[in-house]
């Protein structure tokens, strides 16, 4: 026959019980089998027991780690939903500074074009400013050599002399 240690601890796991008392209990009665090894106290089970309680023991395993993989998957759901959560949001406020921003760019554009055409304009202006005086020049010049022209077709005597008045 052989036979199977458990610590009292792994007993407790495999069979479900809560009191260390309720082990020791078990053991004076009878009910358990133990043996003291390096001052810890073992459950021996023979080969019988040993496959129930190894499969129980492998059952509650899986079943825990069943339960704690379900619990990982419910807080990393929680997570994703917060994190895709936050991205709205943020993809919100990007859009709404986008829209801010291109009202700006649209407002600079359109002073930038008012801007050009007011420059235009005064260049215009300016040229049509610098023609007028160019033609007022060339015009006086015009007149004041008419008027040097008129003097010297007066006679020597009119021009020494004057005219009579």
């Amino acid at each position: 026959m052989n036979v199977h240690r458990l610590s009292i601890e792994e007993y407790m796991k495999v069979n479900k019980v809560k009191s260390r008392q309720t082990i020791y209990n078990r053991i004076q009665s009878g009910q358990l089998k133990s043996e003291k090894i390096d001052n810890r106290l073992y459950i021996i089970l023979d080969n019988e027991k040993k496959e129930s309680v190894k499969e129980d023991w492998t059952t509650e395993i899986i079943k825990k780690t069943i339960s704690d993989k379900d619990g990982q998957i419910e807080e990393l759901k929680k997570k994703l939903e917060s994190a895709e959560e936050e991205k709205k949001k943020s993809e919100e406020r990007a859009e709404k500074e986008k829209e801010v921003l291109n009202k700006r760019l649209d407002t600079a554009e359109n002073e930038k074009k008012e801007l050009l055409e007011r420059n235009r304009e005064q260049n215009h202006l300016l040229m049509q400013s610098v023609k007028n005086t160019e033609l007022l020049t060339n015009q006086v010049k015009e007149l004041e050599y008419k008027v040097e022209e008129g003097q010297e077709k007066k006679g020597f005597w009119k021009r020494v002399f004057g005219e009579k008045k």
